[in-house]
């Protein structure tokens, strides 16, 4: 039970204002018919529905369990034509509609005869009625799926010549969810260390870009006692709590060195640290629960995004290498436009579909010395629906066609502006 498709053709066809709508917005389009008839009598019916959908297969030895569960979330439906139809050979005849989408689930549908015990939510007509429409969804991982879907269907039945035809046509329009508040400022970041070392005769102050001897590589691969040796954590401060849209996701990086780890003729001797790639994804499980006409079955679904998979290239994002207050951490998740943009999936809480967990995970390798270390993290998130104050760009995927620009021109513009990435505000550490 997948999320349906789009079905139109010349006999019968939708066509809408556009593609993404909020609750509140009103949809408005024709249906339409570019291939001739003739009838005596023809009516065309739209019907503008939402629903939630579970489907569950579950397999025990040789034998298949099917559970399934649907719910309506509302449904608006209009006659918007009546009488004799006439269209000649090569002509496009057309009816205009439009509908209001409503901003809450409809109670009037509830609790009728849905079952509680098929619900993650109470049923009763109060509480159904007090709860958003839910953002457009899809999720499947194996025999678990779930679906929410928004519906425009349209059925032309038409009579003529002594007999009767009906046409269908069905085009899903994609809601989305806004939060009536600015862009969120509070981040809750989570904080944690990650203990690294680096060994290379490049630690050494004026070394820096040495090209290392046959005998450097050697005393290296064995870890020989005079190669220099620096201990150090890698401090990172990853948001709980993210919005989809363009708002930038700030993480936060700066290394801490460990003096009385590090090898003496270096110690207090200033490093220089970088980004080198940075990957981010973010994992979903949801609960979906269905039924075979008897019991609820509860089974989990799972879906992964890439949020991020780059290579940073020519763009210097330098950490900062102090045990000092200053500079401060550099926030390299704006550095390197980390964003959920319209990838994400909106947390869900609807009758037969609720999300259990969102976590975000990472793993960066930065350089010291031009030698690499890698540290990896990952933290359960709350996901946000974007701003509404977001400018119209930030609701919709960006153009493919146009490279956004690389972190050096970034750099350049903030300069202009007056301040850079590094320096900006940063979250402290809680006591």
């Amino acid at each position: 039970m997948s999320a349906k498709k789009a079905s139109i053709s010349k006999d019968l066809g939708i066509e809408t204002d556009r593609t993404t709508y909020r609750p509140g917005d009103t949809v408005s389009g024709v249906i339409y018919r570019a291939n001739t008839i003739v009838s005596t009598e023809a009516t065309i019916d739209v019907v503008f529905h939402g629903r939630s959908k579970s489907y569950i297969d579950y397999r025990s030895g040789d034998v298949t369990y099917t559970y399934k569960g649907e719910f309506a979330l509302f449904r608006q439906e209009k006659q918007i034509f009546q009488g004799p139809l006439h269209i000649p050979s090569k002509d496009r005849q057309q009816w205009p509609f439009s509908f209001t989408i409503p901003t809450n689930i409809d109670a009037r549908l509830y609790p009728g005869e849905y079952s509680p015990k098929l619900s993650f939510i109470p049923l009763d007509s109060d509480s159904v009625g007090k709860r958003e429409l839910p953002a457009s969804f899809s999720v499947s991982n194996g025999g678990a799926k779930g679906t929410i879907e928004y519906l425009l269907e349209a059925t032309l039945k038409s009579e003529g010549q002594g007999s009767s035809s009906t046409e269908k046509a069905v085009l899903p329009i994609r809601l989305i969810n806004v939060d009536p508040n600015p862009p969120i400022s509070d981040f809750d970041f989570e904080i944690t260390s990650h203990a690294e070392t680096v060994c290379s005769q490049r630690l050494v102050p004026g070394k820096e870009n040495a090209e290392l001897s046959t005998s450097d590589k050697m005393k290296k691969f064995f870890g020989t006692s005079s190669v220099p040796v620096l201990a150090f954590n890698l401090q990172v401060q990853v948001p709980k709590v993210v919005q989809l849209g363009d708002l930038p996701i700030p993480v936060y990086m700066r290394v801490i060195p460990n003096w009385t780890e590090t090898s003496e003729s270096i110690r207090n001797a200033p490093q220089k640290a970088r980004l080198a790639s940075f990957r981010a994804s973010l994992k979903y499980e949801f609960d979906v629960v269905g039924s075979d006409s008897g019991d609820p079955y509860t089974d989990y679904a799972s879906d992964k995004v890439e949020l991020l998979n780059d290579e940073v290239g020519n763009d210097v994002v330098e950490i900062p290498c102090t045990t000092g207050d200053k500079p401060p951490p550099t926030d390299i998740g704006t550095a390197i436009r980390l964003r959920l943009g319209d990838k994400a999936l909106p947390n869900v809480s609807t009758f037969n579909i609720k999300t259990t967990t969102q976590k975000l995970s990472w793993k960066a390798t930065c350089k010291i010395a031009n030698e690499s270390f890698s540290a990896s993290g990952s933290n359960e998130v709350t996901i946000l629906p974007a701003s509404i104050d977001s400018p119209p760009s930030w609701m919709a995927p960006p153009d493919d066609d146009v490279p956004p620009p690389s972190f050096a021109d970034v750099q350049r513009q903030d300069e202009k502006k007056g301040f850079s990435v590094s320096s900006s505000e940063y979250p402290k550490e809680k006591q």
